[in-house]
């Protein structure tokens, strides 16, 4: 649903419109598009506007719940994509731009901008006749102040889980339009003077990223007492400290033609970063050298490369064996060494697969086979040398915090949310809810079973059709083929059995891999009709699959992304907090991959975050479409 609303406004003696809309964003769940058209009152239609503004709104605590930060963000625009990655998988604040030495900047952010929705302005523009009046500035304010960008739905069943009703910060990346016909030192002074406009209004910059962000919701943030002359500069390219070493007759042999000015003086950065460079033939350069100016080389800082070294360099490309011959010679000494950015080589490594683990879960996870051999012997070569105690392989492979993950991706976490016990609860007012995981997800369908009247009956044969077939419990993970010819009895009491077997499975803590829950299902001694009916299921085209399809579904619905009643019951909440913390928890993209569930198998979509951000009757008060003030406005940059 669109809405749009419009409001009159004096600006510097003269009447404008403010023509707003809002509307969810076709393709991110999570997103929401707004836009600010301020046209001066009775301009032609076809005039441009005297000054645009627009961007989205993110429901950051969402999409980081649900581990679709990195994907959803990859969707609406560059600023997006590029936000994201200032922010891990949970969207929360990468720590070098809380305590990094160098990459903090001034300090003034710090875990607070890990949680809460986000105004992310993407455009603000003025006309070229409108500039030099503060229109930027007095539009960005009046984007910044009003509460309706973000208003939650008042209806009593979105009560619960609605979104919150005002942004908590808003961000910006302010640069200049560029384009055809945009020089450099052009492109540079729109720049200045965005980010100027920008800052004026209480903006500061995330560490020493590009982003900058103002504080919504607390008046008494440090950034706001920060004055701008004070704030932190972008990451610059710094300057060489020092000459760089000579080239020796061996090194000269190693340039390559193509190869730029300053990457013919360093070959060995060189080397490494190309790739027609094999690893071998890069050791087998490093054991050659024997002159001390050869020698400096493998320590040398590329001032083009943020002062990478050698080292840092063969970190953040995996290359494995490059890394260990480095750290048996004077290149060891590097290994607490930091980058222009204030990275070590490990936190390059890091951060390349962290990024790597992001590009799986946006585009391929399905065909991700985890960190690869060469990332993980590289990570436990650097951490051996700083004293830090190397993840299992497992665990490196498949990005565990934990330690604790089986086989390195299943967190316990994840086998507490599936295998949890029954518990029903009443929420005051509401209807009551329920946890539904596997084994109550079989009681739920056999119930309802047992209260659905089939729409056919044959001797001792009940056959359920569509509709009906709505009204029996976790049927809506069955493939529409399956049940558009009607279903048997025997059909659902089969795949209540496999749902068993899946619970009984992860309550030992083990994967519940196809095999291992075809057999159990199959295998049943406490109930032989349950495994004849199990039978009946697969032969009909019933999959383990699509019984765990709908476990996961609905664990991730009960969860933090979903409706989110789980933590909301203080016994299993309690529970859950106890046990250890995963990057790997909530990872359902990543579960599903590794359980083998087709990309195509989907749940229907969660109640609590399908509804509209607003609704029809909360908008006649999110803006008054009648309203008209003395707005004067400043001279301004923008």
């Amino acid at each position: 649903m669109v809405y749009t609303a419009s409001s009159s406004h004096i600006l510097n003696g003269s009447t404008y419109m403010i023509n707003y809309r809002f509307e969810r964003h076709s393709d991110a769940r999570g997103i929401f598009d707004f836009s600010y058209d301020l046209q001066l009152l009775n301009a032609p239609p076809t005039s441009p506007p005297a000054a645009l503004a627009s961007g989205h709104v993110i429901l950051r605590d969402h999409l980081g719940a649900t581990r679709q930060w990195y994907a959803e963000m990859d969707i609406p625009s560059q600023e997006t994509a590029e936000l994201s990655y200032l922010f891990d998988a949970r969207g929360r604040l990468l720590q070098e731009y809380i305590s990094g030495l160098y990459l903090r900047g001034s300090g003034v952010w710090g875990h607070e901008l890990s949680k809460g929705t986000i105004l992310l302005v993407t455009e603000l523009s003025v006309g070229e006749s409108y500039r030099g009046r503060g229109m930027g500035t007095w539009l960005l304010n009046h984007v910044l102040s009003e509460p309706s960008v973000a208003r939650p739905p008042a209806t009593l069943r979105r009560m619960l889980h609605s979104p919150p009703a005002k942004c908590d910060f808003a961000i910006a990346w302010p640069a200049g339009i560029g384009g055809a016909g945009i020089s450099p030192e052009q492109h540079r002074m729109q720049s200045e003077v965005a980010v100027r406009t920008f800052r004026g209004v209480g903006f500061r910059r995330i560490g020493r990223s590009l982003f900058f962000a103002r504080s919504l919701k607390d008046p008494s943030h440090p950034s706001l007492s920060l004055l701008a002359q004070d704030d932190a500069s972008e990451v610059s390219q710094p300057e060489a400290s020092r000459p760089l070493p000579a080239l020796s007759p061996f090194l000269c042999t190693l340039v390559q033609s193509d190869w730029s000015e300053i990457g013919r003086r360093l070959p060995l950065h060189s080397m490494i970063v190309s790739d027609n460079c094999s690893d071998s033939r890069i050791v087998d350069a490093i054991s050659r050298l024997s002159t001390p100016a050869e020698l400096a080389h493998v320590c040398v800082a590329d001032p083009t490369a943020m002062n990478a070294t050698p080292l840092h360099l063969a970190a953040m490309t995996s290359r494995a064996s490059v890394v260990q011959k480095l750290l048996t010679t004077s290149a060891r000494g590097n290994v607490f060494a930091a980058t222009a950015h204030g990275r070590t080589p490990l936190d390059c490594l890091q951060r390349k697969m962290r990024e790597e683990k992001a590009f799986a879960s946006t585009v391929r996870m399905q065909s991700w086979s985890g960190h690869s051999a060469a990332s993980i012997e590289t990570q436990a070569a650097l951490m051996a040398v700083m004293g830090r105690p190397a993840p299992s392989e497992n665990a490196a492979r498949w990005g565990c915090t934990c330690g604790e993950c089986v086989l390195g991706w299943f967190s316990p976490a994840m086998f507490y949310q599936i295998h949890s016990e029954p518990i029903f609860v009443s929420i005051p007012i509401f209807t009551p809810t329920t946890i539904v995981q596997a084994e109550l997800a079989a009681d739920m369908q056999r119930d309802s079973l047992d209260s659905t009247e089939a729409d056919e009956t044959r001797g001792r044969t009940r056959l359920y059709k569509s509709p009906t077939l709505d009204y029996i419990h976790f049927m809506k993970y069955i493939p529409a083929s399956i049940c558009a010819q009607g279903v048997h009895a025997t059909f659902i009491k089969g795949y209540g059995a496999v749902l068993r077997a899946i619970a009984s499975v992860t309550k030992q803590n083990r994967i519940p891999t196809v095999q291992l829950i075809s057999s159990q299902a199959l295998q049943s001694r406490h109930d032989p009709f349950a495994a004849r009916a199990a039978d009946f299921f697969f032969q009909k085209g019933g999959t383990v699959e699509q019984a765990l399809n709908g476990v996961l579904h609905a664990a991730s619905e009960q969860g933090p992304g979903g409706d989110g009643p789980f933590l909301e019951m203080a016994d299993l909440a309690d529970d859950l907090l106890a046990l250890p913390q995963c990057e790997n928890d909530e990872d359902y993209a990543l579960l599903r991959a590794n359980l083998g569930i087709p990309a195509d198998l989907q749940g229907p979509v969660s109640s609590a975050w399908s509804d509209d951000f607003m609704h029809a009757d909360d908008f006649d008060d999110a803006m008054d479409t009648s309203s008209s003030g003395e707005d004067e406005s400043e001279e301004g940059d923008y």
